[in-house]
């Protein structure tokens, strides 16, 4: 019999009443135990830095925050000036609303400033100051193994849990203890570039009999067998990517041996339905003005690589005059038929076999607990009171920029303000 099925098993035949009286519950010093120390987890920990109860902070790898040093090309992302839910996305829209209509959502920067994280801003996104993830990383875990309230257990991976006597007993390979709250904030890799399945990556939050939305991964590279793109690899460009003329993305792009990757990419693949889709090499320019530039120069000796080095990169340019075969050509010596070819490359270059890369290749996980069974203003579990989740574990996706790492502060913030309410 799983664990978790003692909470009704034990509601059935004693009658226990699972709310809690909170004169015998809360009379001693309160444990927690917060299972994962990626972002949410790390977040948690902090704001909870003076709380009078005692943590322990659970995490699978040998040190915290390995995803989170990597983010923003090791600088870190951390949060994005355009904010708001219209960046997420969530199965239940109704409740991902209500969360950013809480007061730390609203205020979201304020959490950074409570963190004591040095921001800097790069147009709308905002990284480390210091622009060293992988150093503000190791400077946390240091200030975790100074923290008074505190016990970090690295390498050490929650196996299973179970309610008793209103008290949850958490296993590791090591040892069993007893908390009074747990905080789940394990996401699609329970570590850095393993394969893990569906089962293990949600195991706990099964055991209470919670919802998963369907999980697959996301925020990651389009893998294009045979790419036509092999000789771009290392070009990145600002491209806009279309799946059915809608769903457009405009944004950085990097050509890679594989396929495609970059910031444009990555928030493409949060709503790409895994059909064909179109890049678009020249955004915000519209074709009938390029087609009257180019007919325009028709007159006169005006070699195509010319003209087409004025709109891309090099390696861009000879790409498409190779597709075509133009490039040595004068663009008077262009026929209709290979204009019509070059413009559809351009403006409607379309991918027929994308493929999306697994969950050790991606940044976050879409699907998760599901929110239909999670309270929007405490972000505790409906079916297990005193359990509670934040961060990518939950049914929560924001595009790529910062907005993860934002919805895992609110969403850790929110948590903990309630677990020091009832303490």
């Amino acid at each position: 019999m799983c664990f978790f099925e003692m909470i009704f098993k034990i509601h059935i035949l004693s009658h226990v009443d699972w709310s809690f009286e909170s004169e015998t519950l809360y009379s001693t010093t309160m444990k927690l135990a917060i299972i994962g120390a990626g972002p949410a987890g790390i977040f948690a920990t902090k704001f909870l830095k003076e709380w009078k109860g005692e943590i322990h902070l659970f995490e699978a790898n040998p040190h915290i925050g390995k995803k989170l040093a990597l983010t923003g090309g090791g600088r870190m992302n951390l949060t994005n000036k355009e904010l708001n839910v219209d960046h997420f996305f969530s199965e239940n829209e109704r409740t991902l609303k209500h969360i950013f209509k809480n007061n730390f959502a609203r205020n979201y920067l304020d959490l950074f400033d409570e963190l004591g994280v040095k921001m800097k801003w790069e147009k709308n996104r905002a990284l480390l100051q210091s622009e060293d993830g992988a150093e503000q990383v190791r400077q946390w875990e240091d200030e975790f193994q100074q923290q008074n309230n505190l016990t970090l257990h690295l390498h050490c991976e929650v196996t299973g849990t179970k309610k008793l006597n209103n008290k949850f007993v958490l296993t590791t390979r090591i040892k069993q203890d007893e908390f009074d709250f747990i905080l789940i904030t394990t996401g699609g890799m329970l570590r850095l570039l393993e394969k893990k399945n569906e089962q293990e990556i949600y195991s706990l939050p099964k055991d209470a009999h919670h919802t998963i939305i369907k999980p697959s991964p996301c925020l990651s590279p389009i893998q294009i067998p045979s790419s036509p793109f092999v000789k771009l690899a290392g070009t990145a460009m600002k491209i806009e990517l279309s799946q059915n003329n809608k769903h457009k993305i405009t944004d950085d792009l990097l050509f890679t041996h594989v396929g495609v990757s970059g910031p444009a990419v990555l928030d493409f693949s949060a709503i790409w339905s895994k059909e064909a889709f179109e890049l678009n090499f020249l955004p915000g320019q519209n074709e009938n003005t390029f087609v009257a530039d180019f007919q325009e120069q028709r007159n006169g000796k005006h070699r195509l690589i010319s003209f087409l080095q004025n709109l891309f990169p090099k390696r861009v340019a000879e790409f498409h005059a190779e597709q075509i075969g133009g490039k040595e050509k004068m663009i008077a010596d262009i026929n209709k038929e290979d204009f019509n070819t070059l413009k559809k490359n351009i403006f409607h270059w379309q991918v027929e076999n994308g493929k999306s890369c697994g969950y050790e290749q991606s940044w976050t996980t879409r699907g998760g607990v599901s929110l239909d069974e999670i309270h929007a203003s405490t972000m505790e579990s409906k079916l297990v009171p005193n359990l509670f989740f934040a961060g990518e574990v939950v049914d929560v996706t924001g595009l790529c920029g910062g907005y993860n790492i934002t919805f895992a502060a609110i969403s850790a913030r929110i948590a903990m303000e309630e677990i020091k309410k009832r303490s």
